[in-house]
């Protein structure tokens, strides 16, 4: 009974899919040489190791080919005709996509100045073309090389992936997509301190949804996150771009307003009632909202960023208690700019 190999990883599955790759024909490589001898015989020689085999005859062709065909590999003839090999490598090494494909240059015998052609784009090079053991042998070590790139590529892109949604996490409410509330301190602390420094207006709105638990009672959980996602959006369609939109828990949200004033921020919490107060979620579903706004520097009790969220806190329980579906103004906070 034929034993099954346990499965690898790291360093071990990157040469064992290398190898892989290479008996089960998936590589295409690219031949570029203007004699039709040489062509013959390392297409022969390839075809025997399985890999599929394309031919160019010179430069042009060879970019042309290169670009329809996207090889894996391309044994590249240094002294073609049009362009030199030369040529041909800088000009694909300049190609973001392209310059990815690993070359091997062909000297047919010749003078072998390795480090120029190396500097010229070249991966590797061939001295002796007319080797079988030298061309199976660098063409194998290159496709593996390439592959172990591939795949380093590959997990950095997943990390950069992960790092960039571990990031939206940590700043963004999942629900929403606003910032959090932890993402909002820290913009709260930051505009408080720079409209203490040069006195100017900072507004903070709470906004609560009117008796949101019953939508979830009647509707469900997944009607009543669409509310609060929809919610977010009219929030985000009311405000400006230098507004700060934030979830605050639960179905209570948070606007923060930087130099504005206390009546132009009722302005604003009135625009967003009125909108929630037309607006029908699903089509049948009513929900309305309450806001409440307090304003630093005309509200003596406003000391710091947390008297600020603690005045507008008072101002919304102020709206609740008056009936909902309606938007109050900190009394200390009326003075200012209309």
């Amino acid at each position: 009974m034929r034993q099954r190999l346990a499965p690898l990883s790291g360093a071990r599955a990157g040469q064992r899919y290398g190898v892989e790759r290479i008996l089960q024909n998936l590589y295409r490589i690219l031949v570029v040489d203007h004699e039709p001898e040489n062509v013959r015989r390392l297409t022969d020689w390839l075809r025997n190791d399985s890999f599929v085999v394309s031919t160019a005859a010179d430069g042009p062709e060879a970019l042309e080919k290169v670009r329809l065909e996207t090889p894996d590999l391309i044994l590249l003839d240094r002294a073609l005709p049009t362009l030199s090999g030369e040529a041909v490598a800088r000009e694909l090494k300049q190609d973001s996509h392209l310059g990815m494909i690993p070359i091997i240059m062909l000297t047919n015998g010749g003078p072998m100045p390795a480090g120029d052609l190396l500097d010229q784009g070249a991966d590797d090079l061939i001295s002796d073309p007319n080797n079988i053991h030298e061309v199976r042998s660098r063409i194998r070590t290159m496709l593996k090389k390439r592959d172990v790139y591939l795949q380093l590529e590959q997990a950095n892109q997943e990390l950069k992936v992960a790092n960039s949604r571990l990031q939206q996490l940590l700043v963004h409410d999942e629900k929403t997509s606003l910032l959090n509330y932890r993402a909002f301190s820290l913009r709260l602390q930051e505009e408080f301190r720079r409209a203490r420094r040069y006195r100017e207006f900072l507004s903070l709105m709470m906004l609560d949804l009117d008796h949101y638990k019953s939508v979830n009672d009647r509707y469900g959980h997944i009607t009543g996150d669409e509310v609060l996602r929809e919610f977010g959006r009219i929030l985000t369609r009311n405000t400006r771009e230098t507004d700060v939109v934030a979830r605050y828990g639960g179905d209570e949200f948070i606007i923060l307003l930087p130099a504005t004033a206390g009546p132009a921020a009722f302005k604003l919490g009135e625009r967003i009632r009125q909108a929630m107060e037309s607006h029908r979620f699903d089509d049948t579903i009513s929900v309305t909202s309450s806001q409440g706004i307090a304003t630093f520097p005309v509200n003596p009790k406003i000391l710091g960023h947390e008297d600020l969220v603690r005045e507008a806190d008072k101002a919304l329980y102020l709206a609740k208690e008056a009936g909902r579906n309606r938007s109050v103004l900190d009394s200390h906070s009326i003075r200012g700019r209309d």
